[in-house]
């Protein structure tokens, strides 16, 4: 193995370590915030569709030891973390931290974005297969995507880059993206082209990223 490939290999062990490590801590706050607020397995009290993406985060921050709440770029020391272009784990550009959601700076060097949403039942287009090479949706003759619309039941979607403003800042590498579902769990393997895959191995035990270069 070549010196450029051993330390690609060991730079992608840092990041599945920082993942599962920040998987954990956030899981572990939200079980904290139910347990005290005896709530066990809701997530409606503190991810309350009627509050802003801001108070959320300020409440959750909480329960977190040593965090710090980044409610916009020109808070102090906050607007490093603002950055734009998170590309997606095999296509383009996607989400953008500059000012869409607060920030909550945590501990161990991640960030954590909040954003609430208006309700907790959310209809969203499901795909019956998807492309592995894309992560998209199969398209039929008439290049529709192939699926069907169902009710999904989460309050809130967070993203979380586990070693905050460095790069590579790509979904499925060191950026992924969650649900905070109303029956008090939180999923980070719910879409291939923002790390659902590379989530779904960390948490199987595998340490293995899978993404496209750019």
């Amino acid at each position: 193995m070549t010196m450029p490939s051993l330390i690609e290999k060991h730079q992608e062990k840092v990041l599945i370590v920082s993942a599962r490590k920040a998987f954990s801590t956030i899981v572990n706050a939200t079980k904290l915030a139910q347990s005290q607020n005896e709530m066990i397995g809701d997530n409606t009290f503190l991810f309350d569709p009627s509050k802003t993406s801001a108070e959320v985060a300020q409440e959750y921050a909480k329960y977190f030891n040593g965090a710090k709440v980044c409610p916009s770029k020109t808070s102090a020391g906050c607007s490093q973390y603002f950055y734009d272009k998170i590309k997606y784990t095999t296509s383009g550009y996607s989400y953008s931290f500059n000012g869409m959601s607060p920030l909550i700076l945590l501990s161990d060097g991640s960030v954590l974005a909040i954003r609430q949403l208006t309700s907790c039942t959310q209809s969203t287009f499901i795909c019956d297969a998807t492309d592995p090479d894309t992560g998209n949706c199969t398209k039929d003759d008439e290049g529709n995507s192939i699926g069907h619309i169902s009710d999904l039941h989460y309050c809130a979607n967070i993203i979380v880059d586990v070693n905050g403003s460095k790069a590579p800042n790509q979904f499925g590498r060191d950026v992924y993206s969650g649900r905070v579902w109303q029956n008090g769990k939180i999923t980070f393997t719910d879409w291939g082209q923002t790390g659902g895959t590379s989530a779904r191995n960390i948490h199987q035990g595998i340490d293995k990223l899978e993404y496209k270069k750019f």
